[in-house]
């Protein structure tokens, strides 16, 4: 039971962190140039967060 618990905080303190990154990250980008409309740039940060945070939970899961 104190296991469940403490994944769930775990998990929610990870997701808490990812979205604080992630606004952080967006707030920061708008003071530099605007990448290239060929560029994945604006897209590959919070895609490599989110599995990043997969495989944590995955790896402290299983």
């Amino acid at each position: 039971m104190a296991a469940t618990l403490k994944l769930r905080l775990l998990a929610v303190a990870a997701a808490t962190a990812v979205v604080a990154s992630s606004l952080v990250g967006t707030a920061s980008a708008a003071d530099g140039p605007a990448p290239a409309p060929t560029s994945d740039a604006s897209m590959a940060a919070p895609a490599v967060a989110a599995a990043s945070l997969t495989a944590l939970v995955f790896g402290y899961l299983f």
